[in-house]
């Protein structure tokens, strides 16, 4: 909290640096790290700190996981777009990308983005668990399976990836190992 009471006093000394907006931003996502954020102050903070540091593709990403959790995915995209731009190869850009492309339905694109995340960090879990979900979407159970044994690999306490690897084995006839992988879920 006093972190956060400085940052407020340095944007409010000189609101034109767009570091100290970027700080703020910071700032608030840490003040309730595992919650997310009860106001608009981040937003506002990253939406000047964009504006002032538009160079920042970390400010870039962060105002677009906001605007995801606002539910605004054009203006998400847009940022993203922004984020590849200026940092070509992060990979948390691309999987935010797939998982805009998801929502709105662009599933081709959602898939050219996945595998773009995974090609710059294979060891991506969450990457491996979009693919899947991908997959599972478009109907290839055989090739879903393989990206959840990649996730689970990765992380195996993921809360969904095991009950999601059971299915996807369910679907293709190997029930004995969906049934191991259920009980590894449960």
């Amino acid at each position: 909290p006093e972190a956060l009471n400085c940052q407020r006093k340095a944007v409010a000394l000189d609101p034109k640096t767009g570091l100290y907006w970027h700080q703020l931003a910071f700032a608030k996502l840490r003040e309730t790290p595992n919650e997310l954020p009860d106001t608009t102050e981040d937003r506002e903070a990253l939406e000047l700190a964009t504006e002032q540091r538009p160079n920042d593709a970390l400010a870039w990403l962060l105002l677009a996981s906001r605007r995801v959790r606002d539910g605004d995915l054009g203006s998400a995209d847009d940022a993203l777009k922004r984020v590849m731009l200026l940092a070509p190869n992060y990979a948390q850009a691309y999987y935010l990308s797939a998982y805009v492309k998801g929502r709105q339905k662009d599933y081709t694109s959602a898939q050219a983005a996945i595998s773009q995340s995974l090609k710059l960090n294979p060891g991506y879990s969450e990457a491996w668990y979009y693919q899947g979900l991908l997959l599972d979407k478009k109907g290839d159970a055989v090739e879903a399976a393989k990206a959840y044994r990649n996730t689970v690999r990765l992380r195996p306490a993921h809360p969904n990836a095991w009950k999601n690897l059971a299915y996807a084995l369910k679907k293709t006839g190997r029930n004995t190992e969906a049934r191991e992988a259920f009980e590894e879920h449960t």
